[in-house]
């Protein structure tokens, strides 16, 4: 089969997205313009919607994120909040021609219609983020650039944080009594930053409906400090293995593309007939699971 071939055999989906001002979001796209960006060790295609750069979700999974997806369990992904879109379909063919003609189909043989895309900054950071966790999972520093971690109060209290501007955040749940001043101090963390703290909370077993929100009443760990007597020790901590190894427990069949993500409406579905034979799925055998009893927390009391 020629390229040709391969191309115009490329089910086009009958979807469009709402511009406003009379822009066409894929403009760059329909002049056939994209770039490259590094994913760790490697290069990955990105386009242009909006001149904002954008890559496919399949793309970034089988250039690098997979490789840290397929170990992990999948209950990590619900400690992110990614948006993609769906490609419009001259995004479609333009990826599918940088897949088959610049990278000699190394994405796969599959079509970008109805593929998801997302920005490429969300991208770097997710892949960060899975790379910092599977190093602390796996007992090895990710790097020197710390973003998360825990303190033991008194060589026994355990309490997760996560780095914001530089400062150490604690959530403000872990403490009971009188913290109607914390309160007055708090800081609503979000973001990339509540990420990893969320993935903190996982470690711990914590409910997931302490947590599971796109904010979440920190307070500096700095201030927490002037309501303990002056003789508390808070030093670092982390976990050992025993409590770490439920999110190394691998969860998916197979790797489904960009389940980590939060899609849009589903676009228009192509008619079976028009999936041809270049479609095909990569699936991983199913692995060995195990089930953990998360603990119930264990509030702190500053009384």
């Amino acid at each position: 089969m020629t390229l040709a071939d391969i191309l115009t055999s490329s089910p086009q989906p009958s979807v469009t997205l709402k511009t406003t001002n009379s822009d066409v979001i894929d403009e760059r796209s329909q002049k056939g313009q994209f770039g490259w960006f590094t994913l760790g060790m490697v290069h990955i295609p990105l386009i242009y919607r909006n001149n904002e750069e954008y890559c496919s979700v399949r793309m970034a999974e089988q250039g690098a994120l997979n490789c840290y997806l397929k170990f992990l369990n999948k209950d990590i992904d619900n400690c992110v909040n990614v948006k993609s879109s769906y490609v419009t379909s001259a995004e479609a063919n333009l990826l599918n021609q940088i897949n088959f003609i610049h990278c000699d189909g190394q994405f796969g043989r599959d079509h970008f219609a109805n593929q998801l895309l997302i920005k490429v900054n969300d991208v770097k950071e997710f892949y960060d983020f899975l790379r910092i966790c599977y190093g602390k999972l796996i007992g090895k520093e990710a790097d020197c650039d710390k973003r998360l971690g825990f303190v033991i109060i008194n060589k026994e209290s355990v309490v997760p944080y996560a780095v914001s501007n530089g400062r150490k955040y604690v959530p403000l749940f872990y403490f009971e009594g009188e913290i109607d001043q914390l309160k007055l101090k708090s800081y609503k963390l979000e973001g990339w930053d509540l990420s990893y703290l969320k993935f903190c909370c996982k470690i711990q077993g914590i409910r997931n409906q302490l947590f599971a929100h796109d904010t979440c009443s920190v307070i500096d760990l700095a201030d927490i400090k002037q309501y303990f007597p002056p003789e508390t020790t808070f030093d670092e901590y982390w976990p050992n293995n025993s409590g770490t190894a439920q999110l190394l427990v691998p969860s998916r069949n197979q790797l489904v593309c960009g389940e980590w993500t939060r899609r849009p409406p589903a676009p228009l579905i192509v008619p079976a007939h028009k999936q041809n034979a270049l479609q095909k799925n990569s699936a991983y055998p199913p692995p060995k699971m195990s089930c953990r009893t998360y603990p119930t927390i264990q509030y702190m009391s500053m009384s």
